[in-house]
């Protein structure tokens, strides 16, 4: 997959903007089909999914660097990007594309069922090329089965 551009920001005003247009976007992409993002499943309610999925990154070595909420009250979806410890997250413009991706996003949704549906990029699509530093490969490649186990 081409790219154009590869960066690490601490920007909170990008970081935010991106987050709540990659999830709207998002949204709208789950009702077309899944592209290319995991869907987990949580049995627990929004909050303590946000908890646990925030205590999994703590002990992984990440910081929340962003916390956002989609809609009027707090029980809407939420967004949740991480930072390395200087408080930066990747950023990856893809040829084409009209927004920058934030692989370092976590979507969480309440399901009108019970329980809560976490989005996550799935790390194999994530385009970073070669140069890309190995540790952002490998802390995506973490995600899917660290949450998973967070949220049993």
């Amino acid at each position: 997959m081409p790219w154009n551009r590869l960066w690490m920001t601490g920007c909170m005003a990008l970081v935010l903007m991106l987050a709540g247009r990659m999830a709207r976007a998002e949204t709208e992409d789950v009702k077309r089909g899944p592209k290319s993002r995991l869907q987990i499943s949580s049995k627990y309610d929004l909050d303590e999914t946000t908890r646990r999925v925030e205590a999994m990154a703590r002990e992984l070595g990440w910081r929340v660097m962003a916390r956002t909420s989609l809609g009027e009250d707090d029980q809407g979806e939420r967004v949740l990007v991480w930072s390395d410890a200087a408080g930066r997250t990747p950023a990856v413009q893809v040829a084409g594309a009209a927004l920058p991706m934030l692989p370092w996003q976590v979507t969480l949704r309440p399901l009108p069922e019970g329980g809560t549906a976490v989005s996550l990029i799935d790390p194999s699509a994530v385009p970073l090329p070669p140069e890309a530093a190995p540790t952002w490969r490998s802390r995506l490649a973490q995600w899917p089965q660290a949450l998973r186990q967070a949220l049993s």
